[in-house]
């Protein structure tokens, strides 16, 4: 069990939890954690070679968990305020490091493709990060239009910080700022027609006529976030790869994927059909063969 920490606003009383997440091998931990990292919102998630820490915020308060890597297995330690919210975060943290996905399967399909076969063979077990939150995930994609991801970190955490509540007593750990948080928030440290857009989908989730959590219809929700001004395609994958689950998103108008297929010669006529359902995973080793972190859409958002 882990130490109690009473929460700001909440009685002095949490749920300490040990929980141990198998996943089926292999794994490549080390890329998803480097991918994590690479991301991670100063304030809110801190992640080492070995381990990822974060707020959550839950139904029933603000929770803390922390995961580190061992053998065939992660190990996680939560703080929530109660067993309902510890059971669910443990289900958040199975679909952010896709946990359950078929990677024997989506190994053995993608290296039947001679172009792949040498990514899938140096990577084996690489998975799709998902998501904590669906609107998290969506104002780090917007923020992350046109920027490096190192800058879109720096302006994450400015916003975290100014936005996001304190989730503990201590002071220095951020919740993520809430969809009714952002929906008014002005002086957003960004253009101002980016920054009109993330105040306009925060009203949206806000208000319940976009949703991206486990119940939202993909498609539906794709097509709300287009009709956005400053939401583009690449904006709209990228949810749906990481929020919305969808395992069959090929990010072909992405700068980095379009650098590696360049280096590498291979062709993406027709998006390549043949890597169904799997185009996520394409995107992912294509990503992680060019060493970078994705750099943002090729076309300038709406």
């Amino acid at each position: 069990m882990i130490g109690p920490r009473r929460v700001v606003g909440e009685p002095d009383q949490t749920v300490g939890v040990r929980v141990r997440l198998p996943y089926p091998e292999p794994m490549d931990v080390g890329a998803t954690l480097a991918y994590l990292g690479a991301r991670a919102i100063p304030g809110v998630e801190r992640v080492t070679g070995s381990s990822y820490a974060r707020t959550l915020s839950l139904p029933g308060g603000p929770a803390r968990v922390e995961v580190t890597a061992a053998a065939g297995a992660l190990h996680a330690e939560l703080s929530a305020a109660s067993e309902a919210d510890a059971e669910l975060a443990i289900g958040v943290l199975r679909q952010l490091f896709d946990l359950d996905a078929d990677v024997r399967g989506v190994d053995e399909a993608l290296g039947r493709d001679a172009h792949l076969a040498p990514l899938v063979a140096a990577r084996p077990g690489l998975r799709s990060p998902g998501a904590i939150d669906g609107f998290e995930l969506l104002i780090r994609a917007i923020v992350g239009q046109q920027v490096s991801v190192a800058g879109a970190r720096t302006v994450l955490g400015r916003i975290s910080a100014t936005f996001g509540k304190p989730a503990f007593d201590d002071a220095e750990d951020r919740l993520f700022p809430t969809p009714s948080a952002l929906a008014g928030a002005h002086e957003l440290p960004m253009p101002a027609r980016r920054a009109e857009t993330i105040r306009q989908v925060a009203r949206l989730v806000d208000e319940g006529a976009l949703r991206l959590d486990a119940a939202a219809e993909p498609a539906q929700a794709r097509a709300r976030m287009l009709s956005v001004p400053g939401i583009g395609e690449w904006t709209a994958d990228y949810v749906a790869m990481r929020a919305l689950g969808d395992r069959d998103v090929l990010m072909h108008h992405d700068l980095g994927v379009r650098r590696t297929v360049t280096e590498l010669g291979i062709p993406l006529t027709g998006r390549r059909p043949d890597w169904a359902p799997w185009r996520t995973y394409v995107t992912h080793h294509l990503w992680a063969a060019h060493s970078r972190a994705p750099s943002g859409p090729t076309e300038r958002p709406r």
